[in-house]
């Protein structure tokens, strides 16, 4: 499994499933798709990480089962390409992922959470003040859905309690447009959607705008590395 993420009740090991088109391996450590290091565990956005989920739903999906993909969030349409039935996010930002902190005693305090927008363009999110900004400079990082709406033209700042809304506005957009009947088309749609983003996060330093570190580009390395560890798993080919 992929370093708790997700569950999967499985009667027996996953080598046993006659999965058809389905090819395991022994995979060497340095490339398990089951195991990831504990550094790994703790961030959901690692190559390694995501191959082994999108794995995981391709191969049950493959035997028959309906996957559905608690904490997926940001990830749902990665996994719906691999086989997945559906995802899940959460309502506040400590539930859009699984932490197993989430179960560690309270210290108290703490600081109230910046607003987002949660970009198809970029595959992230970004503060509501580098929207503002943006909106202007780089068009292409927005939307285009109803809940844009949430973020006025003038400061960008949505309400608290409705800020959630254009998150799962946004997934669901991204789940329709890279999504598909064929677990082959979805992944190049996957694909372009991260050279997208790599074009999109280009033109944004060409504007000379500074990004905070979760705003920024690093996921999409472990993204685009997650796909081609998929396609060797899988032996699929979608480029």
């Amino acid at each position: 499994m992929a370093a708790g993420y997700g569950i999967a009740v499985v009667s027996e090991p996953l080598e046993s499933i006659p999965a058809k088109n389905v090819i395991f391996r022994h995979l060497p450590p340095s490339e398990s798709a089951w195991v990831p290091d504990a550094e790994a565990g703790t961030n959901l956005f690692n190559a390694e990480v995501i191959a082994g989920w999108m794995f995981l739903n391709h191969v049950l999906s493959v035997k028959g089962f309906s996957v559905i993909n608690g904490f997926s969030d940001l990830l749902t349409p990665f996994l719906g390409a691999a086989g997945a039935e559906a995802g899940a996010t959460g309502w506040w930002s400590n539930l859009r992922t699984f932490s197993v902190e989430r179960f560690s005693p309270s210290t108290g305090g703490g600081r109230t959470p910046t607003e987002r927008y949660l970009s198809c363009a970029l595959l992230n999110r970004i503060t509501y003040y580098e929207l503002d900004i943006l909106r202007r400079r780089v068009r292409s990082v927005l939307n285009r859905l109803g809940t844009d709406a949430l973020y006025g033209w003038e400061g960008s700042q949505p309400p608290r309690n409705k800020e959630v809304l254009q998150t799962w506005d946004a997934i669901k957009a991204l789940n329709q447009a890279l999504v598909s009947a064929e677990e082959e088309e979805s992944l190049q749609r996957c694909n372009k959607a991260v050279e997208t983003a790599l074009d999109t996060y280009a033109l944004i330093s060409r504007q000379s705008v500074a990004l905070n570190s979760k705003s920024g580009a690093s996921h999409l390395e472990d993204l685009d590395g997650a796909l081609r560890l998929f396609k060797r798993f899988t032996e699929l080919d979608f480029d």
